[in-house]
């Protein structure tokens, strides 16, 4: 048996209020469980934006510190290599000069 409706009344299977209220219920229950999922795997986006924000600073942080260690280290190297060479050309001069000397006596 086919009911015709007019307006808001609808075709088909009538529901008592009790079915209805019940399909609302599932209705609503299924759109706050999507939502919360939604919310869920939003925090998940930014938790995984800000740790990777964090984590690449602290990278940045790191490779700075090596950088300013590394020229640290550079500076040093070049100032132990001009004393090294201002003590080697001082021993080249002082044979030089022995070898003057010696030759002279």
């Amino acid at each position: 048996m086919m009911k015709v409706g007019f307006g808001y009344f609808s075709r088909g299977r009538s529901y008592s209020s009790w079915q209805t209220l019940q399909d609302n219920r599932a209705k609503r229950a299924a759109v706050l469980q999507q939502a919360q999922a939604n919310i869920q795997a939003a925090g998940s986006s930014i938790s995984n934006a800000m740790l990777n924000h964090i984590s690449g600073g602290a990278n940045n942080a790191a490779n700075a510190a090596i950088g300013r260690i590394q020229a640290e280290g550079r500076a040093k190297n070049a100032a132990a290599l001009k004393q090294f060479d201002a003590a080697q050309t001082l021993l080249n001069q002082t044979k030089t000069s022995s070898t003057g000397i010696n030759t002279l006596a």
